[in-house]
């Protein structure tokens, strides 16, 4: 039974509903919130060896955050931000070294959210109104107006709510296919690795362009390395209409723009009036004591997840938090990959609370286990 669960719960988190009937809720999220919560709880049970490091970090992690939450200065809190670093906290034990669990029951998984999301994605891009309603009604989130919005300019946000997190997660799953390629050789994860690329695209949020690029590389690195004379002639052709398409603006510069827009981006985070001031301004006066779960309007808790863990925990629990699921990553992928993957949370870290978003939560095991299962069982091919 040992991690047999992360499957299950990949999907589960995926398909988290957070409204009813357009009127967005944390019923459901808190519920199944608490499901992974018990089963990462049972699965530990069954893994027996806990890594006392990691087991130190998560004291650390919630001991330093209630002890802030009673020392601040507010009073006003917010307690269920509390199970989400629990959870997180959790993850950072498990070691999916020799996973019990044969490779094709996480690639069906895999399998089951790829059919999800391109068809959602799809029916986005395409208006197809039984499903963009059905979206609607059961997956509208942050605040009311953001899905009609995503939806006007056909982004396929899927259950993801907005572009950036899309962006993000769709360029995770185009990682998993791609690999699954790459070490597998099934084609039909080659083609659901470019359909990602293409949702990327549509996107047109400043993360789904950066990663779109990303996306061209890799697909580059692999035909370099199967043919060199297919690698130049896509090349040539690529340049071509890219050169057509774009005219003089370069996706570059279209890149450039959104991320340091005033609109969007860094800048409206970042800046000495952006969103994130008050946050800057208090770690800054108070590096070393944190407000816990403590709740002011005078803050913003998800536009930067380096700054909220600062914020909340001080800078101490920044520094766990990173050191902490380092070491998860390390002790389950190889140093390359693992250091990629911190690198790759860290940026996104940037510009949102994603480690502690729900439905991290339920994806970064799945993530690595299935990154673990898939590079042990290839190992000459790394």
């Amino acid at each position: 039974m040992k991690h047999k669960l992360i499957p299950f719960l990949f999907i589960l988190g995926i398909l988290i509903p957070t409204s009813i009937n357009r009127e967005m809720t944390n019923v459901f999220v808190f519920g199944g919130c608490t499901l992974l919560l018990l089963s990462l709880v049972y699965m530990l049970d069954k893994q027996k060896n806990i890594p006392i490091k990691s087991f130190y970090i998560l004291l650390f992690i919630n001991c330093l955050l209630f002890i802030f939450t009673f020392t601040s200065h507010l009073t006003e809190y917010r307690f269920g931000n509390s199970l989400y670093f629990l959870i997180l906290s959790l993850i950072f034990l498990f070691d999916f070294n020799g996973l019990d669990t044969n490779i094709e029951k996480y690639r069906k998984s895999l399998q089951i959210v790829n059919l999800i999301l391109i068809t959602f994605s799809i029916s986005i891009i395409y208006n197809f109104t039984p499903i963009v309603n059905f979206l609607h009604n059961w997956f509208s989130a942050f605040y009311i107006e953001l899905l009609p919005n995503m939806f006007a300019q056909k982004k396929p946000v899927s259950t993801f709510g907005t572009h950036s997190i899309a962006g993000f997660y769709y360029f995770i799953l185009f990682i998993l296919n791609f690999v699954t390629y790459y070490f597998l050789k099934k084609k039909l994860h080659l083609f659901i690795s470019l359909l990602y690329m293409l949702f990327l695209y549509n996107i047109q949020s400043s993360t789904s362009l950066v990663y779109f690029l990303v996306c061209i590389f890799a697909i580059a690195f692999l035909l370099f390395k199967k043919s060199k004379r297919i690698f130049f002639m896509s090349a040539i052709v690529i340049s071509i209409i890219i050169a057509i398409k774009f005219n003089d603006i370069t996706i570059f510069q279209k890149v450039n723009d959104k991320l340091f827009s005033t609109n969007n981006g860094l800048l409206v985070r970042y800046s000495a009036t952006g969103t994130l001031k008050e946050n800057i301004k208090y770690i800054t006066r108070h590096p070393f004591n944190g407000i816990g779960f403590g709740y002011s309007n005078t803050y913003q808790y998800v536009d930067s997840g380096i700054v909220e863990y600062s914020l909340r925990g001080s800078v101490f629990t920044l520094l766990a938090i990173l050191l902490g699921f380092y070491h998860f990553l390390r002790r389950n992928l190889t140093k390359s990959i693992s250091i990629f993957i911190f690198i790759l949370f860290l940026s996104f870290e940037t510009g949102f609370s994603n480690l502690i978003y729900f439905r991290s939560l339920f994806i970064l095991p799945f993530l690595v286990a299935y990154l673990n299962k898939l590079t042990n069982e290839n190992t000459s091919k790394i």
